[in-house]
């Protein structure tokens, strides 16, 4: 059900979206605070019905994910590289990390249980939303540096 609904954020997400890097990555640490937010609905779900709702969350925070890496991807990698940059990404996001999850919340599952799964998924997605916001902070002092002239005085002066 939640991949009919991908196809819509998709489309919404290639009409509005800027592509410049700083709002891509801003992006990306609002979806990792979607993803939180899942998580952290999951970890209190007590009946069938809240899992099917929350599971529309889905749609969102994988759709956009997966929408603004390959497209920030593809933003930043050269032309005669862009092939060659988007396998790396597939391989880390759908294959290595993939693997890892299957295996880390498979053991924390079977371990702890759902609850603690879930709420250990809320702390890794939020880290993930503080690097992206880091990340924020190295564009923009790379951005700051680039505005300078070689003698170092800022353009402009």
């Amino acid at each position: 059900m939640a991949a009919i609904f991908e196809v819509p954020v998709f489309l919404l997400l290639d009409r509005f979206i800027k592509r410049e890097t700083r709002y891509l990555i801003f992006c990306l640490a609002v979806t990792s605070l979607l993803f939180s937010v899942r998580w952290a609905l999951m970890s209190f779900a007590s009946e069938p019905v809240h899992i099917l709702l929350i599971q529309l969350l889905h749609c969102v925070t994988f759709g956009g994910y997966y929408y603004l890496g390959t497209t920030l991807t593809a933003y930043l990698i050269p032309a005669e590289y862009r092939a060659s940059g988007q396998a790396a990404f597939a391989l880390t996001w759908g294959g290595v990390s993939g693997i890892m999850a299957g295996v880390m919340g498979g053991w924390l599952y079977q371990t702890f249980g759902a609850v603690v799964m879930y709420r250990v998924n809320v702390v890794i997605s939020l880290c993930g939303a503080a690097g992206f916001m880091l990340m924020i902070k190295l564009v923009d002092k790379k951005q700051k540096e680039a505005a300078f002239t070689e003698g170092g005085k800022p353009t402009g002066a």
